[in-house]
């Protein structure tokens, strides 16, 4: 109930005695925050002002911690306002864009957080591909080598918003609308976009 806070959809991530967080709205520009918290409830503090625009806006989801960095995306903001992935230092440093998505051609909206396995980064958008259906992605954790792994066509699923789990080479995750009765799949992929 912090006033720089308000609506925490995602989940947490610890490191050590510190959870991290976001929130969708709230912030200076109420456009979201990155924050963190001692499991004890002390040394609250914001991390992260999202502002809009090309900065990104409003994290759906929560983090992904690797080392001291967090990797996580906004459901709206960056250069065409469909949402970002970025990364930003567990002290508030080095906050920076990897991703700006752009629409159809590479997903647009992503709602899920990311899961992170050997220096990549995979994720869904909930809108984009050349259906309008959503994505599956993957980039490097610098924001090199963005790839559309998977674009939903309706039929075999639509509008995936959560997280993705992976057992050795292979993608699992869900999708909110389409297959059969159009109330949603269960999906597997390969890492490589095959099978």
């Amino acid at each position: 109930t912090n006033g720089a806070l308000a609506n925490c959809r995602g989940g947490l991530v610890s490191a050590g005695d510190m959870l991290y967080g976001t929130t969708f709205f709230g912030g200076t520009s109420d456009q979201g925050t990155i924050f963190k918290i001692g499991t004890n409830g002390s040394n609250f503090a914001i991390i992260k002002h999202f502002a809009g625009g090309t900065d990104g806006a409003s994290p759906y989801a929560g983090l992904t911690l690797v080392g001291n960095t967090l990797y996580g995306t906004t459901a709206f903001g960056g250069g065409a306002d469909l949402g970002t992935v970025f990364k930003v230092n567990v002290d508030g440093s080095g906050y920076t864009i990897l991703k700006h998505f752009t629409g159809l051609a590479d997903g647009g909206v992503p709602e899920a957080g990311l899961l992170e396995a050997g220096g990549t980064l995979y994720g869904v958008t909930k809108n984009g591909g050349s259906a309008d259906f959503g994505v599956v992605f993957k980039l490097s954790t610098n924001g090199t080598s963005f790839t559309v792994l998977k674009e939903f066509t309706g039929a075999d699923g639509s509008r995936p918003k959560s997280r993705l789990v992976q057992s050795e080479n292979t993608l699992y995750g869900t999708t909110s609308a389409g297959g059969n009765a159009d109330v949603g799949t269960v999906f597997k992929l390969n890492t490589d976009g095959t099978g």
